[in-house]
C-alpha cells in the first residue's frame, strides 16, 4: 500500500509508456505489478485490469470479490486506464473498509456505464480518494468515523446527475473543511446552486490574503471580507447548516491574525510606510468582517471607535514601540470604547488594537463544537480543557489541521497540529527584559532533553523578541515516520501542557539562574520521573469544578524543578527510591513545617512539601491513594489528596477505598472536602449541606457543588435558599431544572454573581469593567460569570 497521503498514481510518464509497451510485448500481466517502482504499481494494476480483462481478479482482488470480476472488468476494459487506475489504488487502501467500496462501486460503475464514461465515474471516486488521503495524512479519525464520513458523502451526492455530481464532487476535493463536514458542504451546495461558487471563491480569497504582500495585503482584505458576506447570506447556513459558518469564521479569524502577524514583524525589522499602511489596512479589512459577523450595539460603537483609531494612525508615521501593555484585557478596551460618552484616546501603538481585537473575536465566536469533533481531536481537547477554565477549546479545525487553545496569556496561546508538525508559541509578559528569560532558557534547556527522553518525538525551539514580547517559538515532528499517529500527538501535548501548567509562579527569573539546567537535567534518570509527570498531567481531571490553579501542585512543579536545588535532588533520589521513601519525606517535611515560624522558610518547605506530594502521586498513584486511605488524618493529608484526587485514573480504587471507609470515614471527609463531586449523591446531599451550613462562610468548594449539582433535591429539603445566602458566587444549574431552582433562589437572596461551575469571577467581569450586564451573554455554558437575579 503506498505511504498515507501518497498516491499510487503519481509517476512518471516514462514508466506508464514502459509498462504498456511491456504488456504489448507478452509480458506476464499478473507479474508486472511486482516489476516497477513501488509507487507506481497502483498505475499498472489498473494498466493490467484495462488492457487483460482476465487478470482484473488478480489485481483488484477487493473490488472483484465485491461486485464480481465480469462486471468489474466490463467497466475497466479499454484504452481510458483512468477508471481502473483510480480503482486500483483504492482497492488497495487498508484503510478503506469493504463497507465504504461496497457503497461506492456499483454507482461509479453505472456512471462508467452512463453517457458520461470515465470521466462522470472519477469524480465519486477521486473525491473519496481525496478525503480518504486528508484522513490518512491527519491520525484523528476511528475506523467508524472514516467509513461514516465517506458514506455520507457519497449519499449526498446527487449521483442520478452526473454534471452536477462531478461539479459537486470537485468542491468536495477542493474545500477546506474538515472531512467530516465534507458532506454537510456538498448537501448545502446541492441545494444552493450558487454556493459552491460562493465557498470556492471565499477560499481563494483567504489564500490570497495569506500569500499577498504588504501593498496588496489591504485590498486582499477586504475582498475576503466582502467574500464572506457573500457566503454567509441565505438561510442554509442558519439553524444545523450553522456549523458551516462556525468553522468558516474560525478560520478567518486566524488567518487576519497570521496576515497581521506577518506584517508586525516585518515593520519591527524593517519601519517604512508601506508596512505600515499594510498591516493597519488589513487591520481595517479584520474590522470589516467583525461587522459581518453580527456585532452587538456596543461592539459596533466600539468598532466604530477602533476604525477612527486606525485611521489616526494610518496619518502618522509607524510606532516606535510596539510591546502590549501588561494586564490589558479586550473587554476593557471594548467597554472603553463602547463609550459614548467620552471615547478613550487610542493606543500607544496598532498591536495593542490588533491584540484585542483577536481576544475579542476569539471568545466571542462560536466554536466547532468539541463533542462534535473525531474521536481523535476529542480525546486531545478532554486532555487540553482540563487544568484551566472549562469550556471549548478547539479554536480551528480543517481538513489538514486543528489547533487547540492553550489559556495562558495576554496573547492567544495554542497548540497547532499538522500531519507532520505540531506548533506552539510561549509569550512572556511584555516587561521581561531579556535578562529576565530564565523560564524561556529553562524551557529551552527541557524541550531538547525532551528529545533525548521522549525518542517518538524530536522537539526543536527558538526564542525571539516578537514585536516587544520575548516569545519561545515551539515545533515538533515525529522521528521515523512522515507524519504524526494520534498517540505521538498525544504525546506531544501531554509534554507541552506539562511544560506550561507547570510554569505558573516561574516569571521574572533571572537568565543566570537557570544556567545550570543543562547539567542539572543531563541524567537519564529524569526521564521516568517526567514520563509520571507526563501521564499525572493527560490523567488529570477537575471537570466537575474550578480550582485555584495557581497554588496547586502541579502549577508550581516545572518552576521548583528550575529553581529549587532540594526539590530537584530529592525527587531524582524519590524516583530510585519506593514509594514508602517518599510518604517518609512527607512527614518528616510536615515536622518542619510544624515548627517553622519563619513566613519565607514555611513557604519553602510548603512547596517542597507539595511537589514531594506530586511526585508520589504522579510516580506511584496506587500506593499515594493508599497512604491516604491508610493516614486520612496526616498532616499532608490535604496536600498529597490536592494531588492525588484529581487522577481519573484512580477513580475506581478510591471508591473502592471510600467503601471500605464508610460515609462517616476519615477518608470520606478528605475526599468530601477536596473533591466533593466524588462523594456527594443526590440521596445524601440534603444531609452534607446540613453539615454544611452549620458553619457559615466556610465550605466553599461543597457548597457550590452542591447547589451545582444538586439544587431540585436541595430545594425540595429547604435548603438551597440558606445554602445560596451562605455563596457569594452562585454557579450555574447542572441542568434546566436545577437552574430554574437555583434562579428562585438567587432571586429570593436579592441576586448573586453567578459563575460556571469551572470557572471563577475575576477583573474581565462586567462588574469590575463597569459596562452593563446584559450585554454578557449568560447561561450554564458561558465561562464567565454574571450578576442573576434582582441584582441583574
Amino acid at each position: 500500500m503506498p505511504p498515507p497521503g501518497r498516491r499510487g498514481g503519481d509517476l512518471p510518464a516514462f514508466v506508464a509508456q514502459a509498462a504498456a509497451a511491456a504488456l504489448a510485448l507478452g509480458a506476464d500481466p499478473a507479474r508486472l505489478p511486482d516489476a516497477v517502482p513501488y509507487r507506481a504499481a497502483g498505475y499498472v494494476r489498473g494498466l493490467v485490469a484495462a488492457r487483460a480483462s482476465g487478470h482484473v481478479a488478480a489485481v483488484l482482488p477487493r473490488c472483484a470479490r465485491l461486485v464480481g470480476p465480469q462486471r468489474l472488468a466490463a467497466a475497466t476494459g479499454g484504452p481510458d486506464v483512468r477508471l481502473a487506475a483510480a480503482l486500483a489504488r483504492l482497492d488497495d487502501r487498508a484503510a478503506l473498509s469493504d463497507t465504504v467500496l461496497r457503497r461506492l462501486l456499483p454507482p461509479v460503475l453505472a456512471l462508467a456505464d452512463a453517457d458520461g464514461g470515465a470521466d462522470a465515474a472519477l469524480g465519486p471516486l477521486l473525491a473519496v480518494e481525496s478525503l480518504a488521503d486528508a484522513m490518512d495524512a491527519l491520525d484523528i479519525h476511528a475506523d467508524h468515523e472514516r467509513d461514516a464520513i465517506l458514506v455520507r458523502l457519497l449519499d449526498a451526492l446527487p449521483l442520478e446527475d452526473p454534471a452536477a455530481a462531478g461539479e459537486l464532487c470537485r468542491l468536495a476535493r477542493r474545500s477546506s473543511l474538515p472531512p467530516g463536514e465534507t458532506s454537510r458542504l456538498v448537501a448545502t451546495a446541492a441545494a444552493d446552486p450558487d454556493f459552491a461558487a460562493r465557498h470556492l471563491a471565499l477560499e481563494r480569497c483567504r489564500v490570497a490574503l495569506s500569500a499577498a504582500d504588504p501593498a496588496a495585503a489591504p485590498r486582499r482584505a477586504r475582498e475576503l471580507a466582502t467574500a464572506y458576506r457573500a457566503y454567509a447570506r441565505g438561510p442554509l447556513l442558519e439553524g444545523d447548516g450553522r456549523v458551516l459558518l462556525n468553522l468558516v469564521r474560525c478560520d478567518l479569524i486566524e488567518t487576519y491574525d497570521a496576515a497581521l502577524k506577518d506584517l508586525l514583524l516585518k515593520l519591527v525589522d524593517r519601519p517604512g510606510p508601506v508596512l505600515h499602511q499594510g498591516y493597519l489596512g488589513v487591520m481595517l479589512g479584520w474590522l470589516e468582517l467583525a461587522e459581518a459577523f453580527g456585532p452587538t450595539a456596543r461592539e459596533a460603537r466600539a468598532v466604530g471607535v477602533f476604525r477612527a483609531w486606525i485611521e489616526q494612525w494610518q496619518a502618522g508615521p509607524p510606532a516606535e514601540d510596539h510591546t502590549i501593555e501588561e494586564g490589558a484585557s479586550w473587554q476593557r478596551l471594548l467597554e472603553d470604547a463602547a463609550d459614548t460618552t467620552a471615547p478613550p484616546p487610542a493606543p500607544a501603538n496598532a498591536h495593542r488594537l490588533h491584540n484585542a481585537l483577536h481576544q475579542w473575536l476569539l471568545a466571542t465566536t462560536d466554536r466547532y463544537p468539541a463533542e462534535r469533533a473525531p474521536s481523535g481531536v476529542a480525546g486531545l481537547h478532554a486532555i487540553a480543557d482540563r487544568f484551566c477554565r472549562g469550556g471549548n477549546k478547539l479554536l480551528r479545525l480543517t481538513r489538514d489541521s486543528f489547533e487547540l487553545d492553550v489559556p495562558l496569556s495576554l496573547h492567544k496561546a495554542s497548540l497547532l497540529f499538522t500531519p507532520g508538525r505540531i506548533e506552539a508559541e510561549w509569550s512572556e509578559q511584555p516587561d521581561v527584559t531579556e535578562e529576565e528569560t530564565g523560564r524561556l532558557a529553562a524551557f529551552e534547556v527541557l524541550l531538547a532533553r525532551f528529545g533525548d527522553w521522549f525518542p517518538g518525538v524530536e522537539l526543536r525551539s527558538e526564542r525571539l523578541l516578537a514585536a516587544g514580547t520575548w516569545t519561545l517559538r515551539i515545533e515538533a515532528r515525529p522521528t521515523g515516520q512522515e507524519h504524526f499517529d494520534l498517540p505521538r500527538m498525544r504525546l506531544v501535548l501531554g509534554l507541552l501542557r506539562t511544560l506550561f501548567d507547570g510554569s505558573y509562579d516561574f516569571s521574572y527569573v533571572p537568565v543566570k539562574e537557570v544556567a545550570h539546567l543543562p547539567d542539572a537535567f543531563a541524567s537519564a534518570r529524569w526521564a521516568a520521573v517526567f514520563a509520571s509527570l507526563v501521564e499525572y498531567r493527560t490523567h488529570y481531571d477537575d471537570s466537575a469544578q474550578y480550582e485555584t490553579l495557581e497554588t496547586l501542585p502541579l502549577a508550581l512543579s516545572i518552576g521548583m524543578l528550575c529553581t529549587d536545588t532540594w526539590t530537584r535532588e530529592t525527587v531524582l533520589r524519590l524516583a530510585d527510591d519506593g514509594p514508602g521513601e517518599a510518604v517518609a519525606q512527607l512527614d518528616a517535611l510536615s515536622e518542619e513545617l510544624r515548627d517553622e515560624t519563619a513566613p519565607a522558610a514555611w513557604t519553602t518547605l510548603f512547596h517542597r512539601t507539595q511537589q514531594t506530594a506530586l511526585f508520589l502521586a504522579a510516580h506511584h498513584p496506587r500506593e499515594a491513594l493508599d497512604a491516604l486511605a491508610d493516614r486520612p488524618a496526616a498532616q499532608w493529608a490535604n496536600i498529597l489528596a490536592t494531588a492525588a484526587l484529581p487522577r481519573a485514573d484512580l477513580r475506581e480504587p478510591l471508591r473502592a477505598a471510600l467503601r471500605r471507609a464508610g460515609p462517616d470515614g476519615a477518608l470520606t471527609a478528605l475526599v468530601l472536602r477536596h473533591a466533593p463531586h466524588l462523594v456527594a449523591t443526590a440521596a445524601d446531599a440534603a444531609e452534607l449541606a446540613r453539615a454544611a451550613l452549620r458553619a457559615p462562610k466556610a465550605y466553599r468548594r461543597r457548597k457550590q457543588y452542591l447547589a451545582h449539582r444538586h439544587a431540585v433535591a436541595l430545594e425540595a429539603a429547604d435548603l438551597l435558599g440558606p445554602l445560596v445566602e451562605d455563596l457569594e458566587v452562585v454557579p450555574y444549574g447542572y441542568d434546566a431544572d436545577a437552574e430554574a431552582a437555583l434562579e428562585r433562589a438567587v432571586a429570593a437572596a436579592g441576586g448573586r454573581l453567578r459563575a460556571d461551575i469551572r470557572s471563577k469571577v475575576d477583573e474581565t467581569h462586567p462588574v469590575f469593567l463597569g459596562g452593563p450586564t446584559a450585554t454578557v451573554p449568560s447561561g450554564p455554558t458561558v465561562a464567565s460569570a454574571v450578576v442573576s437575579g434582582a441584582a441583574r
